[in-house]
């Protein structure tokens, strides 16, 4: 199975950016690819074994059709693929998630999430919290049939990315990766030191978020390496 992983992303700090492609080199199933679409200033597209960085200076209308747009250009990239994973450029991915993704997801209309997840809240020790009312989409994977029927589409509400996860449900079947072991997804809420959309935003009928996003450059990135291996990412506490 051919996954594509997607990362929207908005002016992030560069060294943020090689900290989530160093979690993408260090995934242990390999038939994965990778883009990021990146529309904060014009720019150079980047290319490295298995990725693509694409930046450009034309603003998308919303954060959830950037989505869409990142499937369009991964596969104009690298060809059609099997499945779709969310990969958000603030989060850490432990060297097995793609694995288990594989493994539990499946070519009809299916998606593969984990009904727990690991969450960084500069608390002394990790933390597991549960993924009930649709919560952490970054987390979820689907298999390309089943966004061919769902997609994210356009909307500047604050809460696109619960309602993708409640079509997701509509209309596909879950597989729960947790039965296969500890969490492989980690939620920074405090560790990256980045913004996230439910910080900027007043509420989910907040329409003007999306436009309050701050910038944390102030040039295009030149070039996109995977600066660090995953073991020094600061997840030693979760991997066992």
């Amino acid at each position: 199975m051919k996954l594509l992983c997607i990362t929207p992303t908005y002016g992030r700090s560069k060294e943020l950016l090689q900290n989530s492609l160093a979690c993408f080199y260090s995934q242990t199933y390999t038939n994965a690819v990778q883009v990021y679409v990146d529309d904060t200033f014009d720019g150079e597209k980047i290319r490295g074994d298995g990725f693509v960085f694409i930046q450009t200076g034309n603003r998308a209308r919303s954060l959830s059709a950037k989505y869409d747009l990142a499937v369009l250009y991964g596969e104009q990239e690298f060809g059609s693929v099997d499945g779709i994973v969310v990969w958000d450029d603030d989060d850490i991915y432990l060297p097995n998630h793609l694995e288990n993704i594989a493994n539990t997801l499946q070519e009809g209309d299916f998606y593969s999430y984990s009904s727990e997840v690991y969450v960084d809240s500069n608390t002394i020790k990790p933390r597991i919290e549960k993924t009930e009312n649709c919560r952490f989409h970054a987390n979820y994977a689907f298999s390309k049939n089943l966004y061919n029927k769902t997609k994210w589409g356009h909307t500047l509400r604050a809460d696109f990315d619960l309602q993708m996860i409640h079509r997701l449900k509509t209309n596909g079947a879950g597989s729960d990766r947790s039965n296969l072991g500890s969490p492989t997804y980690i939620y920074r809420w405090a560790g990256s030191q980045a913004h996230h959309g439910s910080g900027v935003s007043t509420g989910p009928d907040d329409k003007e978020w999306y436009f309050k996003t701050p910038i944390k450059r102030d040039s295009p990135i030149k070039d996109l390496k995977a600066k660090y291996d995953i073991n020094t990412l600061n997840v030693k506490d979760y991997l066992k």
